[in-house]
């Protein structure tokens, strides 16, 4: 018999093929066992929602972990931040390091996205509730949840949990969302050299970011992405300033260099720079260096 212990663990995505094992594993341990979630997870997936992944010991499904890069529930919902959601490994391999194999593989997800991310334990799993504090998780002052909504006088039960978030080491990398349709793909702009660089309003967030730091930009539906880094920062008073300095073209690929004024009126028009006469403005130069499109 093989020694598991001994054992590389492998993280890949979740397929289809692998439910019916893993839902025969779990009613093996006595559990409940809603099959339509992990079919409507990795459809989830399919659309770019989430990252369903199982880990692997010796060839067989060892547990399973869903990451979502831009939550719409719990503690942090809809403010950008990532959850991890059902980290479960099957009991055959409890104590191999699977749950750290795909805590890490979690996080170095919700990396890509995010600063902080979450996740929620039942308030009677202390074991988890111990491991994942280990891991520099915090428990929200929020105190004791059920669901979605804080809870002030709860019954006990199962149903009863503690959110628990972390700060990911990531200073030196800096998140925008933008808007990538198909009339303005910027994702494919960027990743293709069309667009060179970044406009933003002068806020704070931009002021902190320096030349070398890196920059992420995703689409506001999905999870597709491009990284680079800045190679320029150039500060403006103006956003007029600012599209003349570093050409239309630069900027805004469907125009033309000498479309000033069409520039300066897109820019008027995005919400992020109704206070431009407050803050001035900012042109990132990036040099591309990984995409997921």
């Amino acid at each position: 018999m093989q020694d598991k212990s001994k054992s590389e663990i492998v993280i890949r995505n979740m397929e289809n093929s692998d439910v019916p094992f893993i839902v025969l594993s779990e009613k093996e341990q006595r559990k409940d066992c809603d099959v339509e979630k992990f079919y409507n997870r990795l459809e989830e997936q399919s659309k770019g929602q989430n990252y369903a992944l199982v880990a692997e010991c010796n060839g067989e499904i060892a547990g399973y972990v869903y990451v979502y890069p831009f939550s719409k529930s719990g503690l942090f919902k809809g403010e950008g931040f990532s959850e991890i959601v059902d980290l479960n490994v099957l009991k055959k391999n409890k104590n191999l390091g699977v749950e750290d194999k795909l805590m890490d593989a979690a996080e170095k997800i919700a990396s890509d996205y995010s600063d902080i991310v979450y996740l929620s334990v039942k308030i009677h799993d202390w074991k988890t509730l111990n491991r994942c504090v280990k891991q520099d998780f915090i428990v929200h002052k929020s105190g004791v949840w059920k669901e979605n909504n804080a809870c002030s006088d709860c019954d006990n039960g199962d149903e009863l949990v503690f959110w628990l978030y972390k700060n990911l080491d990531k200073a030196h990398i800096h998140r925008f969302l933008v808007s990538n349709t198909i009339e303005r793909p910027l994702l494919r702009w960027y990743q293709e050299g069309v667009k060179k660089i970044l406009g933003n309003m002068n806020i704070e967030k931009c002021q902190r970011i320096k030349v070398g730091d890196e920059i992420v930009l995703t689409d506001k539906q999905n999870l597709a992405y491009v990284k680079g880094i800045v190679t320029f920062k150039h500060e403006y008073d103006t956003i007029k300033d600012m599209v003349k300095s570093e050409g239309v073209k630069n900027l805004l690929p469907f125009l033309n260099d000498d479309d000033i004024e069409e520039g300066v009126n897109f820019y008027q028009n995005i919400p992020e720079f109704h206070c431009v006469d407050e803050y001035g403005c900012v042109a990132f130069g990036l040099r591309i260096t990984e995409s997921k499109l």
